[in-house]
């Protein structure tokens, strides 16, 4: 261990904390990450939101979402990206993030859109 990586560890301990190193994201998953990043600041369109949430109400494609929305492809996945970043909707993060893609809502009230 490093001498300043054992000061933190010392100090961390000595507080009551738990320091651990993480490992940055890589390959699928970092991927799927730098997509949903895009598209964390939507345009300001909060019914648009909504609307694609609301055709989500079990597991459904992404593509398929949007077409039940009424929203144009390509900002409608844009929309589905956004709220996978916010954590309204859902996916398996094994497998890379396309229109393609099942996704379902998350569960509980107070989940941002």
């Amino acid at each position: 261990m490093e001498p300043g990586a054992a000061r933190v560890g010392h100090g961390a301990a000595a507080a009551g904390w738990l320091v651990r190193v993480m490992v940055p994201p890589q390959g699928l998953e970092l991927d799927n990450l730098t997509l949903m990043h895009a598209a964390r600041d939507a345009v300001d369109c909060p019914e648009q939101l909504e609307l694609l949430l609301d055709r989500v109400p079990r597991p459904r494609r992404i593509s398929r979402a949007v077409r039940a929305a009424g929203l144009p492809l390509l900002s409608g996945v844009d929309l589905a990206y956004h709220l996978l970043w916010k954590g309204a909707l859902l996916f398996d993060p094994g497998h890379l993030l396309t229109p393609a893609t099942t996704v379902w809502r998350a569960a509980g009230p107070g989940v941002p859109a």
